[in-house]
């Protein structure tokens, strides 16, 4: 899986930076990290399915 870096002290201050509390940036960092990590990990998934897919296809 490739990795992806993303700075959540960065965007909380630009957060912070456009009027958003220190708690509400925090809070929309981590869930922005929680969903990028989970459409990482899905689109994984999604591409081990299809290999396994198309082995199977072959073998038939």
């Amino acid at each position: 899986m490739d990795a992806i870096f993303f700075d959540t002290l960065q965007y909380s201050k630009k957060l912070m930076g456009g009027g958003f509390t220190q708690e509400q940036a925090e809070t929309q960092a981590v869930a922005l990290t929680e969903a990028i990590k989970s459409s990482v990990f899905s689109g994984e998934i999604t591409v081990q399915f299809e290999e396994k897919l198309k082995r199977i296809k072959k073998n038939y």
